[in-house]
């Protein structure tokens, strides 16, 4: 009985941290130069000098926003993002709790 009552439990532990798991990577998100992907909640533009990046998005007549490149917590139309990393090409960012 021990055993059965044992197993249950790292079984549905095993569960809820795959689940967590699961949910923290849809967190995590990279958009590369121009890629209009609408499930991103922005247009990554690049980097106009090596001190900058921007960004824009779908709705505001596609006003670019600009942020300093040592900046590691961006707040991005009402949302506060991570950046984990930034280059030229590519920027991924976390939503940030």
């Amino acid at each position: 009985m021990k055993s059965k009552t044992l197993i249950s439990l790292v079984l549905a532990a095993s569960t809820l941290l795959f689940i967590a798991g699961c949910e923290k990577d849809k967190e995590v998100f990279s958009i590369e130069t121009g890629n209009r992907d609408y499930s991103n909640p922005a247009v990554y533009c690049g980097m106009p000098n090596s001190d900058v990046f921007s960004l824009s998005d779908f709705y505001n007549c596609a006003t670019n926003i600009y942020y300093p490149v040592k900046s590691k917590i961006i707040n991005f139309h009402g949302k506060k993002y991570e950046v984990l990393s930034v280059s030229p090409e590519k920027i991924t960012l976390k939503e940030a709790k």
